[in-house]
């Protein structure tokens, strides 16, 4: 974690923290701790990455571990607490055994790196600018991370997996980016951020993983500075989705653990961004089955996917049939 970062971030319940080294690297934080300056509780900072997720989802056995290599006591909290957010058990457990099969079928995937240069590539380098900073909310391994610290732009990253942001971490520290990261295990619902913070948010691909995806959002929103943008992709709830829910089930390309509402619609995300005060434009893509992109180079793909979302997107009653939904936000 970058130590300049630390002006970002708050307890998951919005209380100022204060940071206190064990271990450095040049800029970068290595073990540490975060301290409520109101309750005196403590968030652990280790092998670079700072764990600020709600004290009653830690996860007790990284705690005690921490505690015996600095020979310290564990916050005075109750971590016995009983868990009523079975789904981020469930997104914990499969991140913690499917992270590195991810980077396979889905970060290396031939689909998913058309799909995003196509879209959020295009978006970066359209409406960011170096040197600002960015929220990305359910960051995972770095894989949209990384096009940002390419283009100069600073990220802190958030994510529930702890597994998936020590990926991040690796591919952060083997490049010199121009950019700067600092990876966070937190909850979309309760962002360990500020408030009108950050110049731009991102969701990419990740809301459908989240318990309520309208708190995340809107939690999301509210750490985004006036005139600050807000980017979102995710999977569309099209009339025809289950023509693409039937071919992956007979040529599955990749596993999921979406929670109980995976598929969004252009009036959810207008209504949930313009409660937050943004100017939304809804954008569709991805009216192919992704399987085809296997069989064509990056450079063909990415041809292929803009001219088809360029066609198809502008056709009344066509344009609602893609696989994925974008919403681009301005914050009024």
């Amino acid at each position: 974690m970058k130590r300049e970062s630390a002006k970002y971030l708050c307890t998951p319940e919005g209380h100022s923290l204060d940071l206190e080294v064990f271990s450095m690297e040049g800029d970068n934080v290595i073990d540490g701790r975060l301290i409520d300056q109101e309750t005196g509780d403590w968030y652990r900072i280790e092998n670079g990455i700072a764990d600020l997720m709600p004290i009653d989802m830690r996860r007790e056995s990284l705690y005690e571990n921490f505690c015996a290599k600095y020979d310290i006591s564990i916050s005075p909290v109750n971590l016995s607490k009983e868990r009523s957010d079975t789904n981020y058990e469930e997104q914990i457990n499969f991140f913690k055994n499917y992270h590195v099969s991810y980077e396979k079928d889905v970060v290396e995937s031939p689909f998913y790196k058309i799909l995003d240069n196509v879209t959020l590539g295009s978006w970066i380098k359209k409406h960011l600018m170096p040197g600002q900073t960015v929220l990305e909310v359910g960051c995972g391994s770095a894989r949209q991370t990384l096009p940002l610290l390419e283009n100069g732009i600073n990220v802190v990253g958030i994510d529930l997996s702890e597994e998936m942001l020590q990926l991040a971490q690796q591919k952060v520290f083997q490049n010199d980016y121009p950019g700067k990261a600092s990876f966070v295990v937190g909850s979309a619902e309760m962002l360990p951020v500020n408030c009108n913070s950050f110049d731009a948010a991102i969701i990419y691909g990740s809301l459908h993983h989240f318990s309520d995806p309208a708190v995340a959002l809107k939690d999301a929103a509210e750490k985004v500075k006036p005139e600050g943008r807000f980017y979102l992709l995710e999977p569309h709830n099209s009339p025809v989705r289950f023509l693409f829910d039937w071919l992956m089930d007979k040529l599955p390309l990749w596993e999921e653990e979406a929670a109980d509402e995976p598929l969004f619609d252009a009036e959810q995300f207008s209504s949930w961004l313009a409660s937050s005060n943004f100017q939304t434009r809804i954008k569709y893509s991805t009216y192919l089955p992704p399987h085809i992109f296997y069989k064509i180079g990056q450079k063909s793909g990415e041809k292929l996917l803009s001219t088809t979302d360029s066609i198809f997107g502008l056709i009344p009653g066509i344009q609602k049939l893609a696989g994925v939904i974008i919403a681009e936000g301005v914050k009024k």
